[in-house]
Parts: C-alpha cells; sequence; structure tokens
C-alpha cells in the first residue's frame, strides 16, 4: 500500500516547475484530505457488514411475509371449504326436489296411461 509522503510530492512539484510554498501548500491540502479516504480493506469491511445487516432484515422480513402468507392462505382455505359446504347442501336439496318433481311426473304419467289403456279396454 503506497502512503503518501508530503515531502516527496513537494519535491516533485517543485521539479515539475511550482514554487516551493506551492508545492508545500498543494501537498499539506493533499495530506489533510487523504485522512477522509479509506482503505479497500475497510470499505469491503463495512460493505461486509452493511450487507449482513441487510442479509437479516431482509431474512426477517421474508420470515414475517412468509407467515401473513401462511395465515391468509388458511383462511381463505376455510372459507373455500365452508363456501364449497354450501353449495354442496344446496345443490343436493335442488336435486331432491327435482327427483320429487320427477317422481310426481312419473306418477301422473303412469296414472294416465293406466287411465288411457283403461279407457280402451272399455270401449272394445
Amino acid at each position: 500500500m503506497n502512503v503518501y509522503n508530503p515531502l516527496d510530492a513537494t519535491q516533485a512539484m517543485e521539479a515539475a516547475g511550482l514554487e516551493r510554498r506551492q508545492a508545500e501548500a498543494i501537498a499539506r491540502v493533499i495530506g489533510d484530505s487523504k485522512n477522509d479516504l479509506v482503505t479497500n480493506d475497510i470499505l469491503t469491511l463495512k460493505l461486509d457488514t452493511l450487507e449482513s445487516r441487510l442479509d437479516t432484515k431482509l431474512d426477517a422480513l421474508e420470515s414475517r411475509l412468509n407467515t401473513r402468507t401462511d395465515a391468509l392462505e388458511s383462511r381463505f382455505e376455510t372459507k373455500m371449504d365452508a363456501l364449497e359446504l354450501r353449495f354442496e347442501t344446496k345443490m343436493d336439496a335442488a336435486l331432491n326436489r327435482q327427483l320429487v318433481r320427477i317422481g310426481v311426473l312419473f306418477a301422473a304419467i303412469l296414472t294416465l296411461a293406466c287411465t288411457v289403456i283403461s279407457l280402451l279396454n272399455s270401449v272394445k
């Protein structure tokens, strides 16, 4: 890793044609600003820490969402089962009414057929 040396920087700027005072001022500003910089290792460590915290929070959120989704799914299934039972009950009642109607119609048709046969026999 390169460590900043203000003396080397001042000498390099003097060699490039700057006056010593200007070179020293620039080297000082650069040195002061380097205190605000971070190394790759520190940045990587901070990013890894943030990533870990974010993963933990996302896992917790996912768990909460799964719990809520499961609860909603359970409520939905319970309501669907109740609706299915109501539908089946109503359909069974309607089917029974239709069977009674068919039975009555069949009895009427049979009675009519017997009456017709009896009338035909009496006409002979």
